[in-house]
């Protein structure tokens, strides 16, 4: 063990037999506490960011207030606690797809607007006064490797962020 051999060196010269039997028990227990130490502090260091945080997801979700779906893989629960962390806020939908583009997905959102006499011609659509708040967000390019979960989890990362009124219909 190299904590043994770091003990026996830190020992004042000439005062203590480094290889006697009471010393070695001493300085065996002392570098079992600082293995201990080592991995406990290891583990804190882990915990620091939430990608390499294994056993510390939850305490981060918590503290993002994010609520993983339910079969989230531990990629993806830290994925969108990356995303919570990098949002600078913002409602416009360069934003919304700035925010895709980091999960590496490019969108295109649509912004339907409700028929208008003087605005629209014959041949639009018609909606209702409802379809002001309707983001239609279609999924131009998925990252390599996506699965049906990871578009889940960027709907989810759009429903969380998303101003109230606003409804993210994803097609």
């Amino acid at each position: 063990m190299i904590i043994n051999d770091v003990l026996k060196s830190l020992l004042p010269l000439g005062a203590y037999s480094a290889n006697g039997p009471n010393i070695s028990r001493h300085i065996l227990a002392e570098a079992e506490l600082f293995a201990e130490l080592s991995a406990v502090l290891g583990r804190l260091h882990g915990a620091l960011h939430p990608k390499t945080a294994v056993h510390d997801l939850e305490e981060w979700e918590r503290l993002y207030a994010i609520t993983p779906s339910p079969g989230s893989s531990l990629q993806q629960r830290s994925q969108a606690i990356s995303s919570k962390q990098a949002e600078v806020g913002g409602l416009s939908k360069d934003y919304f797809k700035r925010l895709a583009r980091a999960a590496g997905y490019a969108i295109t959102i649509l912004e339907p607007a409700p028929f208008e006499v003087g605005r629209c011609r014959c041949g639009d659509a018609l909606y209702r006064e409802e379809i002001r708040f309707v983001w239609q967000v279609h999924i131009d390019e998925r990252p390599i490797g996506s699965t049906l979960a990871s578009d889940e989890a960027l709907e989810a990362t759009f429903k969380d962020l998303k101003a109230a009124h606003t409804y993210c219909q994803f097609i």
